[in-house]
């Protein structure tokens, strides 16, 4: 009985580690995509650009 016990808190255990893995996973990936975006909307305003040229 201890045994499957501790067998099934290993499994519950694991099941909550993959979906915090997954959920972190997504966060950064989503961040990432985001600063991405935000780095070529940047270079691509014009006045920015500009500015870059004249440094």
């Amino acid at each position: 009985m201890t045994n499957q016990f501790s067998d099934y808190a290993i499994k519950q255990i694991d099941k909550v580690n993959q979906a915090e893995m997954a959920h972190s996973r997504d966060n950064a990936e989503f961040i990432l995509n985001k600063m991405m975006t935000y780095g070529l909307n940047m270079y691509a305003d014009r006045s920015i650009h500009t500015w870059k040229m004249l440094i």
